[in-house]
């Protein structure tokens, strides 16, 4: 190593401690790549949510007497285009899921390498605490805590959680808003069957069809 101008060896570059893992590949392409696809699939998912909020408004204003046209069929498109999504979404999350995790315990690995014993969780909780029920709205967002303390270079007291926080705040708020948007569609069906509405005959284009089971309330009035 060349020497510096006082005399002294100059530091070695910065890199993996020993026994850690670099993350920088594999792993961490695998996540950006991932992200990058389930992104226009969330928009799809939008896109079809939205499709059943307007189809079921429409039956809302026929109840309430507006002349609007719905059609079985109608009701066939929203659900079938929604549920495409749906899997679609499901199953990018499923890969995301896994991939995640193993990416998440290597971080927890490679954090006990830079500082030993000072971490509130193990490595396994590192990947279990995502699953695990009730503890898993706040177990990882320590876990990550420790992690973004234990990386920092300027030592574990100069380190801000602020993009941390913005991250789990918005992560929590996500899973919440998705569960309020599947109870609400689920209620204002729920209202429309109540209702009694009976859809429009089907349009030429689409084959007629006896009503089905799934809509017995809507189909009681002519």
């Amino acid at each position: 190593m060349p020497p510096t101008p006082g005399g002294y060896p100059a530091a070695p570059p910065m890199g993996m401690p020993a026994g850690g893992v670099d993350l920088r590949r594999g792993l961490s392409t695998t996540l950006v790549a991932l992200f990058g696809v389930a992104l226009p699939a969330l928009i799809f998912l939008f896109v079809g949510r939205s499709g059943q909020y307007s189809v079921i408004g429409d039956m809302l204003d026929a109840v309430e007497g507006k002349s609007v046209s719905i059609t079985e069929q109608d009701l066939d498109d929203a659900d079938d285009l929604f549920t495409t999504a749906q899997v679609i979404y499901s199953l990018l999350t499923v890969a995301i899921a896994v991939v995640w995790v193993i990416w998440f315990r290597r971080l927890r690995l490679n954090a006990e390498v830079f500082a030993p014993g000072q971490h509130r969780f193990s490595s396994g909780w590192a990947a279990g605490s995502w699953f695990t029920p009730v503890v898993n709205f706040w177990f990882p967002k320590q876990i990550a805590n420790d992690i973004w303390r234990a990386s920092s270079p300027q030592g574990p007291h100069a380190v801000s959680r602020g993009l941390l926080n913005g991250w789990w705040v918005t992560w929590i708020v996500a899973l919440i808003t998705n569960a309020i948007g599947g109870i609400r569609y689920n209620l204002l069906r729920g209202k429309v069957e109540g209702d009694g509405y009976a859809p429009s005959p089907p349009r030429p284009r689409a084959t007629s069809r006896a009503c089905t089971p799934s809509w017995p309330s809507i189909c009681s009035r002519s």
